[in-house]
């Protein structure tokens, strides 16, 4: 739910309440189906507009709103939001910054959610940053998921059932019935 815009979450409320009128038998069924169909027809109509249009999307769905910036918090952003202090700051500190004035911007997003983008001096390390060269690494894919054997993706990784076998018993395993999840990469780890 916390990733439904309003309009998404208003449009289940209102289908659920009119499949409800469907339960209480208040109105013909006929009726219920109708209505349902026009709504729901309405709601990919509109979902179709929004993707075409960015006034229509910023309309319907809204816009993100930066909150703090530079590490000042934007009252006037807050206010907007129907946002307080107390809530700025648990998002803040949920994505690991007790102290806003690491923080570059952050963002309320149109959905609710919350993004940081914190000062460079304060983002986390990477190999880059050291020039550190790293491994390659590509998807990886599971191959043995509650027992069963995933035999298609066994393939696309580009292996076989005796290499999995090969790979179980130097493990010990006797069978894939044992194994809860297993899961190869391109190093074939």
């Amino acid at each position: 739910i916390a990733h439904l815009t309003f309009y998404d979450y208003g449009v289940g409320i209102s289908i659920g309440s009119i499949a409800a009128m469907a339960v209480e038998q208040t109105v013909p069924f006929y009726d219920i189906v109708v209505a349902m169909l026009i709504y729901g027809g309405f709601t990919i109509l509109l979902a179709f507009v929004t993707n075409k249009s960015i006034a229509c999307r910023r309309l319907i769905t809204g816009k993100p709103t930066v909150m703090i910036y530079k590490g000042k918090i934007i009252r006037k952003s807050l206010t907007k939001n129907n946002y307080d202090l107390n809530d700025l700051l648990l998002e803040c500190r949920l994505r690991g910054y007790f102290d806003i004035s690491q923080i570059e911007c952050a963002i309320m997003e149109n959905n609710g959610e919350f993004s940081v983008l914190p000062k460079p001096e304060n983002r986390p390390l990477t190999p880059k940053d050291m020039s550190v060269k790293v491994g390659k690494e590509d998807i990886t894919y599971n191959l043995i998921l509650d027992g069963e054997v995933m035999k298609e993706n066994l393939r696309a990784d580009g292996k076989d059932e005796q290499w999995l076998k090969n790979q179980m018993k130097s493990y010990k395993i006797g069978s894939a019935k044992e194994v809860l999840l297993a899961i190869g990469d391109i190093n074939d780890k």
